[in-house]
């Protein structure tokens, strides 16, 4: 069963990002997340959902 919640360090190794970066995100308030005391946490679905909304369609070449 896949963890519904991860930690700031297993959502950088899951999707290949920078834990300053994430942090940054979080700060700003452009990532879904959870914080408890100090702690951050992220839901798998919300993150999924988010990386899905800010997903960009790939441009058709004009070919010839």
């Amino acid at each position: 069963m896949e963890p519904r919640l991860l930690r700031i360090d297993e959502l950088c190794e899951r999707y290949n990002l920078k834990k300053r970066t994430v942090r940054t995100l979080c700060s700003q308030g452009r990532i879904p997340h959870i914080k408890i005391g100090r702690a951050v946490y992220f839901r798998v679905d919300a993150i999924e959902a988010w990386l899905k909304n800010h997903e960009k369609p790939a441009q058709e070449v004009a070919g010839g």
